[in-house]
């Protein structure tokens, strides 16, 4: 009656990924896979996350990944969620068009979610991304992460198309 809203959601048990021990480069890439997944899924339904980070990924006991925080982007006007969430959290991870407060078509609004993915794994694999504030910045992966990884260039590639400036530029679908 008072217009509030509520979202009710499984309880998931797990370790946030940004604290999981000794987590491995490939381990690391093998979890936001299903991250991608679930934003996929998203964007198909016309939504965005809006607020993805190694935060609010969660491993549960199974190994599995799983996404939380929608509530943050359910509950706030599209306008101001990205300012709301830098002001708050101080995020590293709002994709850059957000921060601008530029109008992304919904149908586009999915690379934002894209260009926090790359940034939240460039940042569990202890990449640098620079110049961040480049529209095509480059990734260097650490050579400890480097060398455990299979093939790192065919990593490195989409982590630099998805953290292009213009998510006009990013990858046309999630990888």
């Amino acid at each position: 009656p008072d217009g509030g809203a509520f979202m009710v959601m499984e309880y998931t048990e797990g370790t946030r990924l940004d604290r999981v021990a000794d987590l491995e480069p490939a381990r690391a890439v093998a979890l936001m896979l299903p991250v991608l997944d679930a934003l996929a899924v998203l964007a198909g339904k016309g939504l965005q996350h809006g607020n993805l980070s190694p935060d609010n990924v969660l491993v549960g006991a199974d190994g599995r990944a799983w996404v939380t925080g929608l509530g943050t982007a359910a509950f706030r006007p599209a306008g101001s969620l990205a300012r709301a969430l830098l002001d708050d959290t101080g995020s590293t991870f709002v994709a850059p068009e957000c921060l601008a407060g530029e109008g992304v078509p919904a149908a586009e609004a999915w690379r934002g979610d894209l260009w926090s993915a790359a940034r939240a794994l460039a940042t569990l694999l202890g990449a640098e991304v620079a110049p961040a504030d480049a529209p095509a910045p480059a990734v260097t992966l650490p050579p400890t992460a480097a060398a455990s990884l299979a093939d790192p260039p065919q990593l490195r590639g989409p982590l630099e198309l998805s953290h292009r400036a213009d998510q006009r530029e990013r990858p046309a679908s999630h990888p």
